[in-house]
């Protein structure tokens, strides 16, 4: 199975499995170990403050249970502690994609939310009669992809720049917050705080060394591959790192 198809596969299924916009039971195999991850994220502000260190790198735990093709992440915002979502895994060799896909359902004080993925936006801009700034929010019908980085020295995938996830009471809904002086002459300057936008994620194993989230034990015959993704002669090869069953493999 090629990888376009094995995507489009797992997106059917996620699909099936939030129809009609109701919270469906996501079925985590009850005999798998549960696992502590750490998501790594900066606060929506991050944009406008910049490297503040308060707005930047900031942590939470996070319970991972490794299933057939995919993960299932329980807690992945703050508010839906006991809530699972399913994230798609793109690459049997080297694992190097997690989907998060927008619509899925989550339960937030007893009522339903649900994760929208895509990209965040602050902007500012002066006029006659003041001065405002405003973020933005933009829904991403696609998946959201977190690569992994396989320079790390831990299981580690992130997003792209300036892309992330939020709750919203409902799916692909877009969030947009004026601040300062607008055109009307009233003022509002304090960025709302309640705003649950996990900006940059990054999705870190940092208990299992650096082997893939569908590792199984090495064979001595099992295929070995470039970084770039290129199959290598086990028997020939040249000082550098590569990848072998989602391990890491350095040759000197």
């Amino acid at each position: 199975m090629n990888m376009k198809l094995t995507i489009c596969t797992i997106m059917a299924m996620l699909t099936l499995g939030i129809a009609g916009g109701q919270a469906q039971e996501i079925e985590v195999p009850e005999d798998a170990p549960r696992e502590t991850w750490q998501l790594v994220y900066d606060d929506y502000r991050s944009l406008y403050w910049g490297n503040t260190p308060e707005y930047t790198n900031l942590t939470k735990d996070v319970t991972v249970v490794r299933g057939d093709g995919c993960l299932y992440a329980q807690g992945i915002a703050k508010n839906s502690l006991d809530s699972w979502v399913k994230i798609g895994i793109t690459d049997e060799i080297l694992n190097n994609e997690l989907l998060l896909w927008s619509n899925q359902p989550v339960t937030v004080s007893g009522s339903i939310q649900y994760i929208n993925c895509g990209y965040v936006t602050i902007f500012g801009e002066g006029t006659t009669s003041g001065s405002y700034s405003y973020f933005d929010t933009h829904y991403l019908t696609e998946p959201l992809i977190l690569s992994r980085d396989l320079t790390s020295d831990y299981i580690e995938y992130k997003t792209k720049d300036k892309c992330g996830f939020w709750l919203n009471n409902q799916p692909n809904r877009d969030i947009h917050h004026f601040m300062g002086h607008r055109y009307d002459g009233t003022e509002d300057t304090v960025f709302p705080e309640d705003e649950n936008i996990y900006l940059n994620p990054r999705l870190i194993d940092k208990t299992a060394g650096i082997g893939g989230v569908n590792t199984t034990d090495a064979e001595t015959d099992a295929p070995i591959y470039t970084l770039s993704g290129l199959k290598a002669d086990r028997d020939n090869l040249t000082p550098g790192i590569y990848v072998s069953h989602g391990k890491k493999i350095a040759v000197k």
